[in-house]
């Protein structure tokens, strides 16, 4: 009985040893751990700093391939605008001296040439030219014919450019019972060129503008008619002595009743 007590003893002397062993067993493994998962937040951060510096390296690189190409592209602009634009200039210079030709064409009339290119018919308008000219009906009557010049007013549609012209083109006015008409060429002519006819009803006015109609550089008073719509028809160059009786007949196309 007495040899039983003093294993009990011993065992009861030794179980706080073995536990403080386990303990500390216990700490160094922690430590352990500790150690291992600081040595694995080293490693990340140096990870993450080596992609930082990869990471900007490649940004600066992508930067400077950008800024190299839009300079590039920015000196391909300039120059196509450089280039552009020359040529615009030239187009504008062409059609430039394109309508120049309609001036010496416009400028060049004078009333003696006007009154040459009648040629030997004389001033006899010829039986049916107003059904031919303006598709008039047969029984409408022919009043006067006056020779003058019509302005017109020409604006290229295919570009900014070309500026807008104003030419006078040489041809004759017809005052019918019903109409106002007008064609570009001589007297006898039977060949529409830039025919013009207007019906009385669309006719409000007519007054005589006396001097540099317009700016145009005609001698002697224009003739002005205006019609609806805030629109007009601007003669000059009539016959020395019968603008007043252009003007009597077209006020008398104006006036009358429908």
């Amino acid at each position: 009985g007495g040899s039983f007590g003093r294993t009990d003893e011993r065992m009861e002397g030794m179980a706080p040893k073995e536990m403080k062993m386990e303990d500390e067993e216990e700490g160094e493994e922690r430590d352990e751990e500790k150690e291992k998962m600081l040595d694995g937040d080293v490693e990340i951060e140096q990870q993450l700093e080596v992609l930082g510096k990869h990471g900007k390296e490649l940004a600066n690189a992508a930067e400077k391939e950008i800024t190299a190409a839009f300079s590039m592209v920015s000196a391909k602009v300039s120059e196509g605008m450089g280039a552009l634009e020359k040529q615009t200039q030239g187009v504008s210079k062409a059609f430039n001296s394109w309508w120049s030709t309609l001036d010496s064409f416009r400028d060049g009339i004078v009333e003696g040439q006007m009154e040459a290119e009648q040629g030997p018919e004389g001033d006899a308008v010829p039986e049916g030219a107003l059904e031919t000219l303006f598709g008039l009906e047969p029984s409408e009557k022919l009043l006067d014919a006056f020779q003058c010049l019509i302005l017109q007013n020409y604006k290229c549609v295919h570009n900014q450019w070309t500026p807008e012209k104003r030419v006078k083109v040489p041809g004759v006015l017809y005052v019918t019972e019903e109409h106002l008409c007008f064609n570009a060429g001589r007297l006898h002519s039977v060949q529409p060129k830039t025919p013009v006819h207007v019906h009385r009803s669309d006719l409000v006015s007519t007054a005589l503008e006396e001097g540099n109609a317009e700016g145009t550089g005609a001698v002697g008073a224009g003739l002005r008619v205006q019609l609806k719509g805030d629109q007009y028809i601007l003669l000059v160059g009539l016959e020395a002595g019968r603008e007043a009786e252009a003007m009597s007949l077209i006020q008398g196309l104006c006036d009358k009743q429908p």
